[in-house]
């Protein structure tokens, strides 16, 4: 881990690449259609629309509209669970990792940091998916799968920070996917 100077104050990353992070929602496909399409299955579910199909163009806004409120979801996370000011909270798109993101600059417990980047994939992902399999309702099931794998570089950034104990002082990293942690004593 690499230590850096910020606003004197010392800081390590807890980072991992883009490249990781979009190869961890890559590889976490088959899971993801794992967990929810073989219990839907088992029960009975028909993996199909039931009436009309939704038009692509409906499905891609659908889609657009999703991570727009995965990234939200983040931002409500830093907030509620973290504690910060709305204003420390921007929204924009990294070019570099071909993504958009929720970026807040105000430190926060590592325990409200993970639950902030966990929460789109709980939300949009795991539980519309279980709900689709309670209610065999296709649409939710697909749902979920493509929320859980759009929360494939949330599930890397987690991995990047298990050892990172919850009561430390972190701080979303400006350009890389990860945080920064505050190397004081956590109490402070």
């Amino acid at each position: 881990m690499k230590e850096e100077s910020t606003a004197e104050k010392e800081y390590t990353d807890a980072t991992i690449s883009f490249v990781w992070a979009n190869g961890v929602a890559f590889l976490i496909i088959p899971a993801a259609v794992a967990i929810f399409v073989l219990p839907y299955w088992l029960l009975g579910g028909r993996m199909a629309f039931v009436g009309e199909r939704p038009s692509p163009v409906i499905l891609l806004l659908a889609f657009v509209g999703g991570i727009v409120v995965h990234e939200l979801l983040h931002a409500v996370g830093f907030v509620v669970a973290g504690k910060v000011a709305v204003t420390a909270v921007k929204f924009g798109f990294s070019w570099k990792g071909l993504a958009p993101y929720a970026h807040c600059a105000e430190p926060m417990r590592a325990s409200a940091y993970r639950l902030s980047i966990m929460l789109p994939g709980l939300v949009l992902g795991i539980l519309p998916g279980i709900l689709g399999v309670i209610l065999l309702s296709w649409p939710l099931v697909l749902w979920g799968i493509l929320m859980v794998i759009a929360a494939g570089g949330d599930l890397a950034v987690l991995l990047a920070i298990r050892q990172v104990p919850g009561m430390a002082w972190v701080r979303d990293h400006p350009t890389k996917a990860g945080c920064q942690v505050l190397m004081e004593d956590s109490d402070e």
